[in-house]
């Protein structure tokens, strides 16, 4: 991209204030003035309605966020631009403990205020997702940067997110640079993992749950272990890393599973784990028929609501499968639960944990509350950055 002044766009009073707290989004009806021609992608200047700077952003015609803040200052999305905001994220890494070496999240979007970005690091190779038309208008700078800071062997895209469809842009996945990959065995913390970049969950691989995985590696000396919506089998694999005497995964996805076992095979744990392909409601309801109890069980569903609008549903969803959980553990285990949705919060999903002990008639003991790593940080005025719950419970009758 050419470097230019950027157009002006001005927005209104409140989406003023909004952006002067530290929100980064503007939605449409927040927008005042735009240029005749304007369209979905372009870097704007951005100022309030009486000629005061904000920032700088970008603009989409077709999203309801009209308007993605990037920077406080009037800067030019150039490749020297990005390699510096990069070198930044890097370097908060590195202070909270990551290595060089190491696989974390580079890039968090909104969380390092580089909304529509997201960048994760898995060694010497990295995966891209572009989630809005202002970062694809820019993805040529983009890998440009991460190529000069980091000198990756393989930069891969894997843009299929549906939030694309309200940029009004296409999934796009393959090799943007350097090797091409489908599959790649990352380590960490002692464990070895495969990433799936093709066909795998979001970049191929959870990051997010690292921290909490580590919490349950630390419960589980010799206990029996039911991981549900287990995707690859992370908390089985860091169970049974910690003594767990066995790990059973379930998820709903064959594939899901298939990675699982591989991931265990990859450590020599196919001795203790048992992978399982089924409804996690149905299946927690057939293994209490069938009479089976558990020391631990981890529940870590996906996002059950998307909007605001799905809260109700989505918190149903999940006072159901932390009953049906709690029905199955024994006096004294422990419950792990988590959410990954901004829509509900700790609270709410505390409150229905709480009525599904006491549907179940026991009660629960909160050990610890853990949350989202340091590599997928969250801004204080944006609560949706704040996204990652998770509970330790013991059941205590």
């Amino acid at each position: 991209m050419r470097e230019r002044k950027l157009p002006p766009v001005k927005v209104s009073r409140i989406s003023t204030t909004r952006l002067e707290k530290g929100y980064l989004w503007v939605f449409r009806k927040g927008l005042k003035e735009t240029p005749v021609g304007l369209r979905s992608g372009n870097w704007v200047r951005i100022y309030s309605e009486g000629g005061k700077f904000l920032g700088t952003g970008y603009y989409s015609q077709t999203s309801n966020i009209s308007l993605r803040l990037v920077d406080r200052e009037e800067i030019f999305p150039s490749e020297e631009y990005f390699r510096k905001r990069f070198s930044e994220c890097l370097e908060v890494r590195l202070t909270s403990g990551f290595t060089l070496n190491d696989s974390f999240r580079l890039v968090f979007g909104e969380g390092d205020r580089l909304p529509g970005l997201v960048v994760d690091k898995y060694g010497d190779v990295l995966v891209l997702q572009v989630l809005t038309a202002g970062m694809e208008a820019v993805k040529g700078e983009i890998v440009k940067a991460l190529e000069a800071l980091l000198a990756p062997r393989s930069i891969y895209e894997k843009s299929d997110a549906p939030t694309r469809e309200f940029e009004g842009l296409k999934a796009q996945k393959g090799t943007l640079l350097g090797e091409n990959l489908s599959e790649l065995v990352v380590a960490i913390d002692g464990l070895r993992f495969f990433v799936d970049l093709e066909e795998g969950q979001k970049s191929g691989m959870y990051l997010d749950q690292r921290l909490n995985r580590n919490i349950v590696k630390r419960y589980a000396r010799g206990k029996k272990v039911l991981d549900v919506f287990s995707y690859g089998g992370g908390f089985s694999l860091y169970s049974l890393a910690g003594g767990a005497v066995s790990a059973t995964a379930m998820d709903i996805s064959e594939r899901a599973i298939s990675l699982a076992r591989r991931n265990a095979e990859l450590n020599g744990f196919e001795g203790r784990f048992t992978g399982i392909v089924e409804d996690a409601f149905d299946g927690l309801r057939r293994l209490r028929r069938e009479g089976e109890k558990f020391d631990a069980i981890i529940v870590d569903p996906p996002a059950f609501s998307k909007s605001k609008r799905g809260v109700e549903r989505a918190l149903r969803g999940y006072k159901d499968v932390n009953l049906q959980a709690i029905k199955l553990l024994k006096r004294g285990g422990i419950l792990f639960s988590s959410s990954c949705t901004h829509y509900v919060t700790r609270e709410m999903l505390r409150s229905v944990i709480m009525e599904a002990a006491r549907d179940a008639k026991t009660e629960l003991q909160c050990l610890e509350v853990g949350t989202q790593p340091p590599d997928h940080p969250s801004l204080l005025e944006m609560g949706e950055t704040e996204y990652l719950k998770f509970f330790v419970f013991r059941r205590l009758s």
